[in-house]
């Protein structure tokens, strides 16, 4: 028996999807030690001799048992696929009377990376189309993909796929409001196979309230995947800067987080709000109107002279 950390096997979870769904079938939250065979004859008999493979039930399943576990998720990294194969069809017979005593017709071929079992029809009880199972395993001696077909009908397959901590897929940039704002957003799309909660704090440096302090401005809230998160700002906050921080996890309890901050400004021209354009525009015309007397006065005295 071979000692095995599952971590070092499979960083995260494998998934298997039914429909559009998407199931965690097998979850490595903490490292664990689990022993499976270490060469091609003991994996035959772990897997049943490739019975396991005959259900997706059996397949995404591990039963741990005083022997051993008998499970399709790992294979041993230097099983030889055509000597499984050949142990797998003998034990089809010794240990579950298939390939003729019960009239069964089931028989496994290597792949370079697993193995197909095939039925033809009638083979398997009482089926109707020809079946056919594939199961494949990476370098790693994880399994990577299996397929059950009843005829040109692909029924179920499971596809594994490694959970990865949430992604930021838009981040938004620190930015500078002016005083008396208002409908300001900011917003968050993210990236998860397996998407839970999210929060949103503020923590001010302005006014009366200490560096540390945080202020929730969003309690825990579903979020999905790449669908964006809008977050409303309050209107009407003081001058200075604050600090907007959204903290997400996933189901597998990883988290991430982001942090925005947003400027609350000063106006820094005196002048009154509506009358902009219109005090300018007299400010101009009373210049010209300077300038036009002065040059009048000037051509006045040089005539005179």
């Amino acid at each position: 028996m071979l000692p095995l950390d599952e971590q070092r096997l499979i960083s995260g979870a494998s998934n298997y999807s039914n429909g559009d769904d998407t199931f965690v079938f097998y979850d490595v939250a903490l490292p664990q030690t689990i022993s499976i065979g270490n060469d091609t004859a003991k994996f035959a008999e772990d897997s049943w001799y490739g019975a396991l493979a005959t259900s997706p039930f059996w397949v995404v399943n591990t039963w741990q048992l005083a022997y051993g576990v008998n499970t399709l998720l790992f294979a041993p990294t230097s099983v030889n696929w055509t000597d499984f194969a050949d142990e797998c069809n003998m034990g089809l017979e010794t240990m579950w009377k298939l390939n003729g005593t019960y009239g069964y017709n089931l028989t496994m071929s290597p792949l370079s990376d697993g193995f197909t079992l095939y039925s033809p029809i009638l083979g398997f009880g009482q089926n109707s189309q020809p079946i056919n199972i594939t199961v494949n395993y990476d370098v790693n001696g994880t399994l990577t993909y299996y397929s059950f077909e009843y005829g040109n009908s692909l029924l179920t397959d499971i596809v594994r796929s490694q959970i990865k901590l949430p992604s930021f897929l838009d981040i938004p940039n620190d930015f500078t409001v002016d005083i008396g704002y208002t409908g300001v957003q900011i917003n968050w799309t993210v990236n998860s196979l397996i998407p839970d909660n999210y929060a949103i704090l503020k923590q001010i440096s302005a006014g009366t309230w200490p560096a540390e302090t945080w202020q929730t401005e969003v309690g825990l809230t579903p979020w999905y995947n790449g669908v964006q998160i809008v977050f409303n700002v309050p209107d009407g906050l003081a001058p200075g800067d604050y600090i907007f921080r959204i903290n997400l996890e996933d189901e597998r309890d990883n988290t991430v987080f982001d942090e925005v901050i947003m400027t609350v400004g000063q106006k820094s021209s005196p002048l009154i709000p509506g009358y902009d354009i219109p005090l300018l525009i007299s400010v101009f015309t009373i210049a010209t109107i300077g300038i036009i007397i002065l040059m009048k006065k000037k051509k006045f005295r040089v005539v005179k002279d």
